[in-house]
């Protein structure tokens, strides 16, 4: 009987282990399928989302023919403003400063293929902009004569430079000569009349000197450059005139001969940068009225330039 309830409750423990087993196993199982099955729903969740984003997203516009055009037109009237500021600027340099030759051609050089570039960019913009074709080429059309006629003059004046430098070097001799004078008349207590018509000779170099290169050199401020210029010759034949009253003495003028062995070279030297004076001069005279021409060319190009620029902003 003993042997009988020990079997029965050993069959007993075994049949509860396996219960138990079957238990933990199930709630396991249930947990498990669980989880994964949260997983899944959540994954469809994220793609079903992305999905109706990428559905809903707004795509990229793409401009139309109206508007690159439109946009190609803006840059073409951008760069070609910029070429017309950067030729005002070459201009304005070649016209008011006194360049050497190197450095002259390279900015005129520059001017004129800026003005060429101008005349490739108006002829594409107009190709773009019916609107304003008609405007622009007529406008460009009066900037070309203006750029053109006002190149040639700034190449002129820069060919009289040359003159001036050698008007500029005969008078720096002239003026050493004509101080020595008056230094060698003040040192021998010669006739105050002597000495201050001496003086007034190296005043007179001075002011040539003056008059010339204010007028050569381009300044907006200076209105009658050619006044310069004839003030000049007139000033030039009175310093002759003092010249030759030293050498051989003019009583009409109130001159007498300075007759010392010491004086003698000097007035030599004076005489002789008379006719380098006299040539180089002549130039200036023959083209007073150009020069003068070229203020109101410079102000008339930057004028019609400015038309364009503003032409170019609608």
């Amino acid at each position: 009987m003993l042997r009988v309830g020990e079997s029965l409750m050993k069959r007993l423990d075994f049949t509860y282990s396996m219960l138990i087993t079957l238990v933990i196993s199930a709630v396991g199982t249930y947990y498990t399928t669980q989880y994964y099955n949260e997983k899944a729903k959540r994954a469809a969740a994220e793609k079903a989302k992305q999905a109706l984003e990428k559905a809903t997203a707004k795509k990229p516009e793409v401009p139309e023919p109206k508007q690159i055009k439109k946009l190609e037109s803006k840059v073409l009237a951008l760069q070609l403003s910029e070429n017309i500021r950067q030729a005002n600027i070459a201009v304005t340099k070649v016209s008011r400063e006194d360049l050497q030759e190197k450095t002259f051609s390279k900015t005129f050089t520059h001017a004129e293929q800026t003005f060429k570039n101008i005349v490739k960019q108006v002829d594409d913009l107009a190709k773009q902009r019916d609107d304003l074709a008609s405007e622009l080429k007529v406008a460009h059309l009066n900037l070309q004569q203006k750029q053109t006629f006002l190149l040639a003059e700034i190449k002129h004046l820069h060919q009289l430079h040359l003159y001036l430098a050698k008007i500029n070097e005969a008078l720096t001799s002239a003026q050493q000569s004509s101080q020595a004078l008056i230094d060698h008349l003040l040192k021998n207590n010669a006739k105050t009349p002597q000495v201050q018509k001496a003086t007034y000779q190296l005043l007179l170099l001075e002011r040539f000197a003056n008059d010339l290169n204010r007028a050569i050199r381009f300044n907006l401020k200076l209105k009658q450059p050619e006044l310069l210029i004839d003030r000049a010759k007139r000033t030039l034949a009175i310093f002759v005139t003092v010249v030759e009253g030293f050498r051989q003495g003019n009583a009409t003028q109130g001159i007498d001969a300075i007759t010392t062995p010491e004086t003698k070279p000097l007035l030599t030297q004076l005489q002789q940068q008379v006719p380098v004076l006299e040539s180089n001069l002549k130039p200036l005279i023959d083209s007073r009225l150009r020069i003068a021409k070229l203020r109101e060319s410079y102000l008339e190009y930057i004028e019609a330039s400015h038309k364009m620029l503003e032409l170019l902003a609608k």
